[in-house]
């Protein structure tokens, strides 16, 4: 499998683009709380949320990134989406903002077949043409529903997509630079017309004007994350940690007037859950029960990199509305700028450790 390049549409172009920017919302926490990291596919690295205008028409994208750290060089490639995962990516509107509750939540969930159970090419038995031709074996596809929590409404079926191939190298040539699996795959695009055969036929146009997006990426979250956990052993420049590792993103294009016009003040965070129960048995595996937050993702690393042990997981589990009561604390009085001011200012700097209702308005 190769590093995966491509970007899925015009306006998800424009959110690898702006990976180093400052002025959208997002959001990155690749290893933040104790059991969702035994967890990949559900756990949450990433959260994308921006305005983008087509023409007349404004949209809120929207992105979410699971499965951290996939390594390109392995064979054969089991890196997917898990269908007993529901993927969640909320939007909260008006006073939904300030409580910290979702007013809209976008749900993806999947399904996978196997074309040819009597082979070991487990994901390809030949060199791929199209998504979803005869020689791509293992296919996922996904339906994404709308769910509005307002009293009166409901559930809406938005559509349906298929996942494009990960991109293993000659089996997929055209995710690689000239078509050809042997080369490094293809930098990142800045027009819809550049982006590879794959990426396009697996954009999807749903109901009522949502477009989506669900397969592998190249991971653009910048950040030398091994150094801030390393007793802050910063380096000037930093290197990349996520350089180099591919993750799973689902993402959606949301019409601005989906959301009741752009002159509002909207949130986003997105979260993961799995069934409350798991019964193993020689027929094969049942997940039944209730849906359990497994985990969730809003400003970046403020679980990963501000919370304490005693508490990753329970941040994982719980909702926004609770940060308050729940986790202020850790915002109020990081142990993060403790140890900033003593280990990189010499103890220079006691005001950045305490009181710290600048963080704490952030989150």
């Amino acid at each position: 499998m190769k590093k995966q390049k491509a970007v899925f549409q015009q306006t998800i172009v424009v959110l690898l683009a702006i990976f180093s920017l400052t002025t959208p919302t997002f959001a990155s926490s690749h290893q933040d709380a104790p059991l969702v990291v035994l967890d990949p596919a559900a756990n949450t690295t990433d959260v994308y949320a921006f305005v983008d205008q087509d023409g007349d028409k404004k949209n809120l994208v929207v992105a979410l990134g699971v499965y951290p750290f996939e390594e390109p060089g392995i064979g054969p490639n089991k890196f997917n989406f898990d269908n007993s995962v529901l993927y969640e990516i909320h939007v909260a509107l008006g006073k939904d903002v300030a409580a910290g509750l979702p007013t809209i939540s976008y749900q993806f969930q999947f399904t996978s077949r196997t074309k040819n159970r009597n082979t070991t090419l487990y994901n390809y038995t030949g060199v791929i043409q199209h998504v979803d031709d005869a020689a791509q074996n293992f296919v996922q596809s996904y339906t994404v529903t709308k769910v509005d929590h307002r009293p009166g409404h409901n559930r809406t079926v938005l559509g349906s997509g298929v996942v494009p191939p990960n991109n293993q190298g000659f089996v997929t040539p055209f995710y690689n630079r000239n078509n050809n699996g042997e080369n490094p795959a293809k930098e990142g695009v800045a027009t819809e017309d550049k982006l590879d055969r794959y990426t396009k036929e697996a954009i999807k146009h749903l109901n009522n004007g949502y477009v989506s997006f669900a397969g592998q990426r190249d991971d653009g979250f910048y950040a030398d994350i091994r150094a801030i956990f390393d007793l802050l052993q910063l380096k000037n420049p930093g290197k990349d940690n996520q350089g180099g590792f591919n993750i799973h993103v689902m993402g959606l294009e949301i019409p601005i007037a989906e959301l009741g016009g752009d002159h509002q003040v909207v949130g986003v965070y997105a979260s993961t859950s799995r069934r409350e129960f798991r019964i193993f048995s020689d027929n094969g595996n049942q997940n039944v029960g209730e849906w359990v937050q497994v985990a969730r993702q809003g400003n970046p690393l403020f679980n990963e990199g501000l919370v304490a042990i005693a508490d990753k997981d329970r941040y994982s589990r719980t909702s926004p509305s609770e940060d308050g009561t729940l986790f202020r604390k850790y915002a109020e009085n990081p142990e993060l700028a403790a140890l900033i001011n003593s280990i990189l200012l010499g103890g220079s700097k006691p005001g950045i450790t305490h009181n710290r209702t600048d963080i704490a308005a952030i989150y």
